[in-house]
């Protein structure tokens, strides 16, 4: 537990064990076996995300403001 401390993780919210029950689970995985889960995944997300309203969102063209006081002369 000293090491949780040292990161900054004093509490562990309100799901106990979670970090403890977390790490066994990413100490237990097999890389080769979840390679291929975790790049389907990422390609099933990438679809979800481009429709997402974030995405369109981002993708609008902003407008341009002026920042700072105009000089004339």
């Amino acid at each position: 537990m000293p090491t949780w401390t040292r990161l900054g993780f004093v509490r562990e919210g309100s799901i106990p064990g979670f970090y403890k029950r977390s790490d066994a689970w990413i100490l237990g995985a097999v890389v080769s076996q979840m390679s291929s889960q975790l790049r389907e995944e990422s390609d099933a997300e990438g679809e979800d995300r481009a429709g997402s309203p974030a995405v369109r969102r981002e993708r609008r063209p902003r407008p341009r403001r002026g920042y700072g006081a105009s000089v004339t002369s």
